[in-house]
């Protein structure tokens, strides 16, 4: 069973299996190569299901020929496969050329790869065609608000995906959302009035809370901070029709046409590539 992607074009929503036709990466990469050397990269931050759509990226790239080189800024799980934790320039070529794909990090002896520093990533980055960067933790929950010092994107970094997963919604912040206290203030400054107590209760995650995170949180603080880098919301997790159409209206209620919906991507041909 294969994923979906929504993505709108010529202000019609489409469907597709495949994550570079959503989010038009041939044409990006094509514009990116004209303005001079070295990869595409792209950093993922926010929540549920990173990892999940780095591995789709990355196995859509290697099916076109491309070099992929795979990191984090902050910690991942170490990779079962492609793992190359040597910080060797001549140990990463041999993996990219014998399997077009790699995961570099530093080990830390608890079943995590951590940034590699700067050095090591300037000069690892040239060997590929495609960078993808795991810039933001979320502890495995669907919704992040960051911190003042997250996330840790790369300065060479062409496209920022910010990920949310829909299966927050719904759901109670305090068991779903990481940074809670975060998200609490955003709620206070920009949300519904009467998002937290009152004859509701405790605060439970509705489509319009998480765009209000997504665009407070994530979409304009780091449009602010890189102003030459496309920022772009990812709904995540989008695994039914209904879920699909639910995250486009929430897209075109935010006016952000570049953004995408994803789903089922667990279990799909990506899912054991590292």
């Amino acid at each position: 069973m294969g994923m979906d992607a929504y993505y709108k074009d010529k202000g019609s929503w489409n469907r597709s299996d495949r994550l570079f036709r959503a989010l038009a990466l041939d044409g990006r990469m094509e514009r990116r190569a004209r303005r001079g050397s070295g990869p595409y990269v792209i950093s993922l931050t926010g929540g549920g299901g990173k990892t999940s759509l780095i591995r789709r990226l990355a196995w859509e790239g290697m099916e076109q020929g491309l070099k992929v080189l795979v990191t984090t800024t902050t910690h991942m799980a170490v990779p079962l496969r492609l793992g190359v934790f040597s910080g060797s320039g001549q140990d990463v070529k041999e993996m990219l050329d014998r399997e077009h794909a790699v995961v570099v990090g530093q080990t830390n002896g608890a079943g995590k790869i951590s940034y590699m520093g700067d050095g090591a990533y300037g000069s690892l980055c040239p060997l590929a065609d495609l960078v993808l960067v795991e810039a933001d933790g979320a502890k495995r929950l669907p919704l992040k608000v960051p911190r003042g010092n997250e996330p840790v994107i790369p300065d060479n970094t062409d496209l920022i995906l910010c990920v949310s997963g829909l299966s927050a919604a719904g759901s109670l912040a305090a068991e779903t959302c990481f940074r809670l206290d975060a998200a609490q203030r955003i709620m206070e400054a920009h949300g519904r009035k009467d998002y937290n107590g009152g004859e509701g209760g405790p605060w439970r995650i509705t489509l319009e809370d998480m765009g209000c995170l997504m665009r407070y949180g994530y979409l304009e603080p780091l449009r602010a901070q890189y102003p030459r880098t496309e920022v772009l919301p990812v709904w995540n997790q989008a695994d039914t029709r209904e879920l699909g159409l639910a995250a486009a209206g929430l897209l075109d209620e935010m006016k952000e046409d570049g953004g995408i919906a994803a789903g089922r991507l667990l279990g799909e041909e990506s899912a054991g590539l590292f």
